[in-house]
């Protein structure tokens, strides 16, 4: 039985979180989220304050 999960290389999106967190001052627990979007070309919708106050980090949604 499919399922329709796609599965990421969690190398890669690790490593990009990590960048994310010391280039923005977050954790890589948040920092994933924001990588994984970037990773899949995705939009992050979040009301995460924390997230929201980095600028240039998440693109405004109109």
């Amino acid at each position: 039985m499919r399922i329709g999960l796609i599965v990421h290389d969690l190398e890669e999106l690790l490593e990009r979180a990590v960048e994310i967190a010391f280039e923005n001052d977050l954790t890589v627990y948040d920092s994933v989220y924001a990588a994984l979007a970037e990773i899949i070309d995705a939009t992050l919708v979040t009301y995460d304050e924390e997230l929201l106050g980095k600028r240039g980090l998440l693109k405004p949604v109109v």
